[in-house]
């Protein structure tokens, strides 16, 4: 979700170290397939997420990651607040 309340229906997440991308169905929620890329533990990681057709004014997203390791376990959820959008071309 954008600071102007828009959220977007495509988004793209990429993980550039590993040349892996995935693109979430509608609403940005969806599924990695069953081998997703290997995140080792408190280790950094640079990601990617894009969005087609933006509000040109908005300037900052809020991101909200919800993860569950297997069906039926338990997971949790990470929010990203005030992320800079940075417009390619």
């Amino acid at each position: 979700m954008d600071n102007r309340g828009n959220e977007y229906s495509t988004v793209r997440v990429s993980f550039p170290a590993g040349q892996v991308s995935y693109q979430l169905p509608g609403g940005g929620f969806g599924f990695f397939p069953p081998t997703p890329p290997e995140l080792e533990p408190d280790l950094p990681l640079n990601f990617l997420v894009s969005a087609d057709h933006t509000d040109p004014t908005s300037t900052q997203v809020t991101l909200i990651i919800r993860y569950q390791f297997q069906p039926g376990l338990s997971g949790g959820r990470l929010v990203l607040r005030d992320i800079p959008i940075k417009r390619t071309g």
